[in-house]
């Protein structure tokens, strides 16, 4: 069912242009003309590589071979876009498009998980300002503490840290929640975030030798009379038998703190994985305005092999991209991702965002409780 997204706004005025003028290297996939002189460039080392087939290793650059230059996702053909002759990673672009002369355009991103699901984002973004950060790279210098701290530097640090530990919660598939306390009679006795870190540290070394690596992320919770819990996501059965004696090694002694494990309980075909996500992420946020550590990280977690982020840009404009993003994913059902009221009235649901100044969406897909066509990635 096709929806559209918000008002009806103009669509992009002026002549579509194969190359993005104006910032040098950023090439549209539509370019005959760079392709065979990026092709052309590479002939040079033909009898090198032709040696290396023979020896079968066949690990050519992919701009060398044209074949994996394209790529088919559902019933859409991409292919890999170039910058000054190289493939841009995980940049993929329709074999027909071609680059807006001025403005915006529509762009998907798709974070996988190993666990199974995807959150896809769709924002309408500047290619050219995006290609000319490409272009830069090289080292931007060692941070150093701000005089002041703005909010709005707050407020983006702190979401780029919860989607991070949403994502890697549920990458991990976490069916549990932990939380560690300390037993605390006065003001005096609170740990700070730093003590914690270090006792946390300490009861993982201990958890590793007893049973084995395991997957985590942790993080802190701060109340009102200014002490601490710590939060952690667990995956498979916790055997409080090994935990908490081992916690209460940390915290003094017996009786000095507590674990409690809570499995967590969803209806058939729900996510447990999504439902910790979301209930540990807030407490990344909580407490914001008065927490704000420098170079801090707001959470611990074990080390994962998160996939690849991947950005198809889409040939639509602002109006068309809910249903070209969805036709993209094999998402042939759009109204799964919301609930209708008696009355008819259209109501999202908590696996789909609108954002307030329709630029685009975000969308949360659950395996089991979402249907569609396989992951495309």
């Amino acid at each position: 069912m096709s929806i559209e997204l918000g008002e009806a706004v103009e669509s992009i005025p002026g002549a579509l242009s194969p190359v993005l003028d104006g910032i040098g290297p950023w090439v549209s996939p539509g370019s005959e003309d760079r392709y065979a002189e990026s092709l052309g460039a590479a002939a040079h080392d033909h009898d090198h590589r032709a040696q290396r087939e023979v020896e079968g290793a066949r690990s050519a650059p992919l701009d060398l071979i044209e074949e994996h230059l394209t790529e088919k996702v559902g019933d859409f053909q991409f292919r890999t876009g170039l910058q000054g002759g190289q493939l841009i990673k995980n940049w993929l672009f329709p074999v027909n498009w071609s680059a807006p002369e001025y403005g915006v355009t529509p762009v998907l991103k798709v974070q996988s998980f190993q666990s199974g699901g995807y959150e896809a984002t769709v924002r309408m973004l500047d290619l050219k300002k995006i290609g000319r950060a490409m272009e830069f790279g090289g080292c931007r210098g060692k941070r150093e503490k701000p005089t002041e701290v703005r909010a709005e530097g707050l407020q983006k640090s702190a979401a780029r840290a919860k989607r991070k530990l949403r994502h890697l919660v549920k990458n991990m598939c976490a069916t549990h929640l932990l939380t560690l306390t300390r037993r605390e009679t006065k003001q005096s006795d609170f740990w700070t975030p730093e003590e914690w870190a270090a006792a946390w540290d300490r009861l993982r070394r201990m958890l590793v030798k007893l049973i084995g690596e395991f997957p985590y992320v942790a993080v802190l919770e701060r109340h009102e009379k200014g002490n601490y819990h710590l939060h952690i996501a667990w995956l498979g059965r916790v055997n409080l038998n090994v935990v908490r004696p081992a916690w209460w090694v940390c915290v003094g002694g017996r009786g000095a703190g507590n674990v409690d494990a809570q499995y967590i309980r969803v209806a058939a075909g729900r996510s447990r994985a999504d439902r910790v996500a979301r209930y540990i992420s807030k407490y990344v946020t909580k407490n914001l305005d008065t927490e704000c550590r420098f170079n801090k990280k707001r959470y611990w977690g074990s080390r994962q092999s998160l996939p690849a982020v991947r950005r198809y840009v889409l040939n639509c404009d602002r109006k068309g991209m809910l249903n070209t993003a969805a036709d993209v994913l094999g998402l042939k059902d759009i109204l799964q991702f919301m609930r209708i009221k008696q009355n008819g009235k259209m109501v999202f649901s908590g696996n789909l965002f609108l954002f307030p100044d329709d630029s685009g969406f975000w969308l949360n897909f659950i395996p089991g409780e979402h249907s569609g066509a396989p992951p495309p990635f």
